[in-house]
């Protein structure tokens, strides 16, 4: 009897590993597409000159909002402070804009490393 209760126990266990593990890999996706995207997003007008740069801008606006909207959704508690810290600046010219530009990156990075299940770098690559 003891067996049995130890084998359901130990598959109840590993099931529950394997769908922490799968909810655990959606969110690394999820996370990446969204990073991605915002900085798509703010570099997309820097590619352009005259007219297109204002056309691209105004293009860019509605989906950078939506983006950062879902950056604070999925994104980690540091991501998050860093895009705070990030619109402060944007917000202030006396503020250092492109400082909290490469933070904001650099803690999108350490969460996507944090988020990524150990795996290694090729792994890393190719999602």
């Amino acid at each position: 009897m003891a067996g049995v209760f130890v084998g359901i126990v130990g598959y109840a266990l590993q099931n529950w590993l394997l769908k922490k593990r799968e909810r655990e890999r959606d969110e690394f996706v999820i996370k990446r597409e969204k990073y991605e995207q915002w900085i798509k997003t703010l570099v997309a007008p820097l590619h352009t000159q005259g007219e297109e740069r204002e056309l691209a801008i105004k293009k860019c606006s509605k989906e950078f909002r939506e983006v950062n909207n879902l950056i604070l959704l999925y994104g980690s508690d540091e991501v998050v402070r860093a895009l705070h810290v990030f619109w402060k600046a944007a917000l202030n010219p006396q503020e250092k804009i492109v400082d909290s530009f490469k933070n904001i990156v650099l803690t999108m990075r350490k969460d996507l490393i944090k988020t990524g299940l150990n795996i290694t770098d090729i792994e890393f690559l190719n999602y």
